[in-house]
């Protein structure tokens, strides 16, 4: 566990090692399922565990009943990234239009909660891991970056098309509702 010399003190190693004891056989069924090659997987949760041993200090300030959720989503980032990478024939990373405008959070704060969290739900995971990571873990994109093994570009980007799905999620929800 080389990760392990990452940590300061020995309590955080010792909590570290808890996280590895009851969560790498889930972080192994999450990486396998996406790239089905056991060496692979094992390579991902391996990653995954540094990133979580490069961002500790945020990882442990999480709720412990939001951790496994967290630890799952970085895993399942992290075999992604490996897919990629393995693939020949992957295809690159289309980068928005730049003529993309920022979605104002001000328009969030006045939509119902109930409609936001539908409309959450309804995006597609690479987007709501975004979100969770940026907004309720508030994390950094070069952060919320070296945990998915992307770009802080990318997560930028992914911010905003998530931010402008939500917009149009609840605009519509709205009309109808009319």
């Amino acid at each position: 566990m080389i990760f392990l010399a990452v940590l300061d003190t020995d309590d955080d190693r010792s909590v570290f090692e808890q996280w590895y004891l009851q969560y790498r056989q889930t972080m192994y069924a999450v990486a396998y399922g996406i790239l089905h090659n056991r060496e692979d997987a094992e390579d991902a949760v391996h990653q995954a565990f540094v990133n979580l041993a490069e961002h500790y200090e945020k990882a442990a300030a999480i709720p412990r009943d939001e951790l496994k959720a967290y630890i799952i989503i970085v895993t399942r980032n992290t075999a992604i990234s490996f897919y990629r990478s393995n693939r020949q024939d992957a295809e690159r990373f289309t980068a928005l239009e730049d003529d993309v405008k920022a979605v104002e959070i001000d328009f969030f704060e006045q939509a119902d909660y109930d409609q936001l969290v539908d409309a959450i739900s309804a995006l597609p995971t690479k987007y709501k891991d975004i979100l969770y990571l940026r907004y309720l873990r508030e994390f950094s994109p070069q952060e919320v970056a070296g945990m998915l093994g992307i770009s802080a570009d990318s997560v930028r980007k992914r911010t905003e098309r998530a931010k402008k799905m939500l917009r149009l999620a609840l605009e519509r929800s709205e009309i109808i509702a009319s």
